[in-house]
């Protein structure tokens, strides 16, 4: 599939929004202004973006999956595609992890950094794609939670991940129908934070899904809105879909929120998804937001560890916090998650991706 930078843009503020829904726990000015900003929005509608985003540009990658009627080359374009899922996700996860782990050993009872054993059950957890489950759990009071709680989204991908392939095969392009369901069952249902139905919610993902498969059909281009051509239309949608996702994020508006969060989120991955600049035209060649939206998976998994650093390292040498420690929690913070994203994007991620393509091509190759 060829790079859409429009779609690289909602990584960037799907990962931006993520940061400001963490960024709360750091700070420690809080002036009116910001008071009232947190006490009407929440930011973690990010992760529905992120979840919209992949269940679009996954399901595009596999389109073939559908029209592919010999059951061994089918089994192994999954599991070259599994491959391709592990090795672009789970190592760089673990190494993370591990990472906390080590600090939480010498550093013992931090308020982030965690203790030891949880963080090794974490580790656990996230082996086995379990996170979700494992934090509902913790939330529940039934465990000590570690450090990682952002892993609980990506267990949630990747047992996405390993079902979708199996549905296809059962439904081929009937899967839309459960797709469908899966929206339509979850919408109402009303799913409190670290709820059982707020750790697997996969209504964004399955949004994202039915565009993809939609992107293939004649009505995909008929209903593209021409109207989002002129300037003022398309800021209006774009500032409405943003707000929008931050608003129902708080659950005050509906209770049935979280099914309502994936209605802009769907919105946006459908403009975008045409790649014409329908909804971010004039900033969908910003080098730095696709720098951002092409680091924003090692920006997900770095960025509570960078702000957790400062915001250590800054209590250790004043003993005490302040308002006035704000601006350097935040400069330093940005600062590490920065240096540890592209680290782990560079020297992590990108060799362990290819090393999983080249694994992939040729799982695929034995079934030519």
């Amino acid at each position: 599939m060829n790079k859409n930078n429009e779609i690289e843009v909602l990584r960037a503020i799907g990962i931006i929004f993520v940061i400001m829904a963490h960024l709360n726990g750091f700070i420690t000015w809080s002036p009116e202004w910001l008071s009232a900003l947190y006490a009407h929005t929440y930011f973690w509608g990010g992760v529905d973006l992120f979840f919209c985003v992949s269940g679009f540009v996954i399901t595009k990658s596999i389109l073939n999956f559908f029209n592919e009627n010999n059951n061994n080359t089918y089994w192994n374009n999954v599991f070259a595609f599994w491959v391709r899922r592990f090795y672009r996700l789970v190592p760089a996860a673990l190494f993370f992890i591990i990472v906390k782990i080590f600090i939480s050993f010498f550093i013992i009872n931090t308020k982030y950094f965690g203790n030891f054993a949880p963080n090794v059950l974490d580790l656990i957890s996230q082996i086995f794609h379990i996170s979700n489950l494992r934090y509902y759990y913790c939330v529940k009071g039934l465990s000590e939670c570690g450090a990682n709680s952002i892993y609980w989204s990506l267990s949630l991908e990747e047992q996405f991940y390993i079902f979708l392939p199996i549905a296809i095969f059962l439904l081929r392009k009937n899967v839309i129908y459960l797709l469908l369901a899966m929206i339509i069952i979850q919408f109402p249902i009303e799913r409190p934070m670290f709820s059982i139905g707020w750790v697997f919610r996969s209504d964004a993902i399955a949004w994202g899904c039915l565009i993809a498969i939609a992107s293939q059909t004649n009505i995909y281009k008929l209903i593209k809105p021409q109207l989002l051509n002129k300037w003022w239309f398309r800021s209006c949608v774009s500032f409405a879909m943003l707000a929008g996702l931050s608003v129902f994020a708080r659950g005050e508006v509906l209770p049935f929120y979280i099914g309502m969060m994936a209605i802009p989120c769907a919105i946006m991955v459908w403009l975008s998804s045409y790649n014409e600049g329908l909804i971010f035209k004039h900033i969908r060649n910003s080098k730095t937001l696709l720098w951002v939206g092409s680091r924003s998976y090692s920006i997900y998994l770095t960025h509570t560890l960078g702000f957790y650093i400062a915001h250590h390292t800054t209590l250790v040498i004043n003993e005490t916090l302040s308002g006035k420690d704000t601006f350097r929690i935040l400069f330093f913070g940005a600062l590490i998650t920065i240096a540890l994203s592209e680290f782990s994007f560079r020297f992590i991620e990108s060799p362990i991706r290819n090393k999983g393509r080249i694994i992939s091509k040729k799982i695929i190759e034995r079934s030519e």
